[in-house]
């Protein structure tokens, strides 16, 4: 069961991908404001399947999501956000994410909901203070 997780999460994302330049672009022409959210990098497979976080869980965690499963945020208030980005305006935003795996950071960027799922485009990542 774990591995159709796995694998349902990373075919989602791949097919994702292909949307990201115009989530970001829709994001923009909607007026939405940059928020900045605090929280744990968290690979979205491992979370879901095993509740694995942390920094005992970091190695995986980064090897997830530079494998291509969906990275996410557990915010500190207990939301969790996939996390996207405009790989057409801003890649390096994005890609800055997967260095940070299992880590404490805030991200800031537009968030898109949809039936309850949350995205969060990354226009800027840093370590949380």
């Amino acid at each position: 069961m774990q591995r159709w997780t796995v694998l349902s999460l990373s075919v989602l994302w791949v097919a994702s991908m292909a949307f990201l330049p115009v989530l970001g672009s829709w994001a923009g022409e909607k007026g939405s404001k940059a928020v900045t959210v605090t929280g744990e990098v968290i690979d979205t497979a491992c979370f879901f399947a095993k509740g694995a976080k942390g920094s005992g869980h970091a190695k995986c965690a980064k090897m997830c999501i530079e494998g291509s499963v969906p990275a996410g945020l557990l915010a500190d208030d207990g939301k969790i956000y996939i996390l996207a980005g405009d790989m057409m305006e801003n890649p390096e935003a994005f890609q800055k994410v997967k260095e940070y795996a299992a880590r404490r950071v805030s991200v800031t960027g537009t968030v898109i909901e949809r039936d309850g799922t949350k995205l969060l485009m990354v226009q800027s990542v840093q370590p949380a203070r």
